[in-house]
């Protein structure tokens, strides 16, 4: 065999290993009542196997977890849950990082489904995530659900690459109070990371450059060991040009990423703010709220007060304040006192109910009344019968 043959064979199966299926699963399924004896539960839950899954009900908060190989390869984790109702839940483990027997365990949200519903998680963002010797599942009091399957996930460092490259290339989603870019070019590891990646402030991943500094520092490294062995005593200078034109290519290539990111905004607006009628514009993360303000205005200067419904964690129910100025809403919607007109955005849960109250997770917020303008499905304007 030549040298390059032999070259290519040795390569290929050196490579061969990275090449392989990139999603490997390890799944525990529960329908049909199978559950072995490895799960653990508390004595605060009651786990009842069914034929759709594993009936799980939390008296007061508690979990299931069962011990696994701390040298197991686990990138993510997936419950596949049925529930009547939402419900808070946290990814529970395990590890000798941790003095005691204490769990660390990782919020998430398990959606009411009266199909299987898949809620992923991926710890490997946490520093606590290190060779886990137990995992499973908890739940606060009062959470009520059926666990079909859990199942962990690990990938291929090929997929892994080719994740962080798809992940490079992940714009941010342009928020209304967006005045630069907020984060550079992320990495992630493995799909589930990149898919979550502008779930939280700031985002769980890391700084692309980081990556953009070893590779210069590799270059930087390669070139002065070249230099030393091979170069002297001829100049420095070439080796110093290509170090140079090293960094200059590197930042010609950040500079074109984030100038293609400044077009994605732009086309993102053009599209649903300018290229749309009026009925249906929309403004980044503030949605149709412009919409709905110049829709309810009129009607909300001719009262003495009102009272808002939006979610938490936005700036609209100060930005509703200033533009009804010097009509001005109750601080606290608990207490609306003589506010007749209430304003509600995008609030899912608000609902009418049939004797005409307003309600929010079903608690009663208001007397009796109607709905005078409905925006969509979860924003409308409403006001109490006389």
């Amino acid at each position: 065999m030549s040298r390059a043959g032999f070259l290519f064979v040795s390569g290929f199966a050196f490579l061969f290993p990275l090449l392989t299926h990139a999603e490997q699963a390890t799944t525990w399924d529960f329908r049909n009542a199978n559950v072995d004896g490895k799960w653990t539960v508390t004595q605060t839950m009651t786990a009842t196997p069914q034929a759709d899954g594993l009936h799980l009900h939390a008296n007061d908060a508690g979990n299931m977890t069962r011990e696994i190989d701390r040298n197991s390869h686990i990138d993510a984790v997936r419950f596949i849950t049925k529930a009547s109702q939402s419900t808070d839940a946290s990814f529970v483990w395990h590890t000798d990082a941790v003095l005691g027997g204490n769990l660390l365990n990782l919020r998430t949200e398990i959606q009411a489904s009266d199909t299987e519903l898949t809620t992923e998680v991926d710890p490997n963002y946490y520093a606590e995530w290190d060779h886990p010797d137990t995992l499973g599942i908890g739940l606060p009091a009062g959470a009520d659900i059926t666990l079909v399957a859990m199942q962990t996930v690990h990938w291929s460092p090929l997929e892994k690459l080719s994740e962080a490259w798809k992940t490079f290339w992940t714009f941010d989603a342009f928020k209304a109070y967006t005045i630069n870019f907020l984060w550079g070019p992320l990495i992630t590891f493995n799909p589930i990371a990149r898919h979550q990646l502008y779930y939280s402030e700031p985002p769980h991943a890391q700084s692309a450059n980081r990556y953009f500094y070893y590779f210069f520092a590799i270059v930087a490294i390669i070139t002065a060991i070249h230099w030393f062995v091979r170069g002297r005593p001829r100049p420095a200078r070439k080796y110093m040009m290509a170090l140079v034109g090293t960094f200059a290519a590197l930042w010609l290539f950040y500079d074109m990423r984030m100038g293609l990111e400044i077009l994605d905004y732009a086309r993102y607006d053009y599209k649903t703010l300018y290229a749309t009628d009026p009925a249906n514009r929309e403004f980044r993360n503030y949605k149709n709220f412009y919409v709905m303000v110049d829709a309810i205005l009129p009607r909300l200067m001719q009262e003495k007060t009102y009272a808002i419904l939006v979610p938490d964690q936005t700036s609209l129910h100060g930005m509703l304040r200033y533009m009804t100025m010097p009509v001005l809403p109750y601080e606290s919607s608990e207490d609306p006192k003589d506010a007749k007109v209430w304003v509600v955005f995008k609030m899912p849960n608000v609902k009418v109910d049939d004797q005409g109250h307003l309600t929010e997770d079903g608690k009663v917020l208001t007397a009796p009344g109607h709905v005078i303008q409905q925006i969509d499905d979860s924003s409308f304007l409403f006001e109490i019968s006389p």
